[in-house]
């Protein structure tokens, strides 16, 4: 403390009646004169373990809302993608679900027009393919009945 402009001085320090105190220091550098000021140890403490405690409960609220958001966003995602799933599985290509996130929304639609223009292609495909096995099998038929080799043969419009 003789060399020192200010400071405190903590830990050594006892009351006559045993209570540990804290003292800060300061020299005036005009006078010389050094004031020392004593306050008890629990009294200088006390508002830091307060603030401490309130800073303490404030990040445990906070860490608990995020982990409940983080929950909500969570439960979010997973019913958005279970919908591209049932979607990739073959779902209702006619209506498409409702998905939590906009842009599985988005993959969404796309997964259902495509599931539609598939359909169309199918249909439309089926027709042509119909009438070329129905062209074949006349033909089969016709040569069934006209060899009759080939009568021992099993019906071959049957195997088609």
């Amino acid at each position: 403390m003789a060399e020192a402009v200010s400071g405190t001085i903590r830990g050594d320090l006892q009351t006559l009646e045993g209570v540990l105190w804290v003292a800060a220091f300061a020299r005036a550098p005009a006078t010389g004169y050094t004031v020392v000021v004593g306050v008890p140890e629990e009294a200088f403490l006390a508002p830091l373990r307060a603030a401490l405690l309130r800073t303490r409960g404030t990040g445990a609220l906070i860490a608990v809302a995020g982990l409940l958001l983080a929950l909500v966003l969570g439960r979010r995602v997973v019913a958005s993608l279970h919908v591209l799933e049932m979607l990739g599985q073959g779902g209702p290509a006619g209506s498409v679900p409702k998905a939590g996130l906009r842009e599985v929304g988005d993959i969404a639609r796309v997964l259902a027009d495509a599931a539609r223009r598939q359909a169309l292609l199918i249909a439309e495909l089926n027709h042509p393919v119909k009438n070329t096995l129905a062209t074949v099998q006349s033909v089969v038929v016709q040569t069934c009945s006209a060899d009759s080799r080939l009568r021992a043969v099993p019906p071959c419009g049957n195997l088609l």
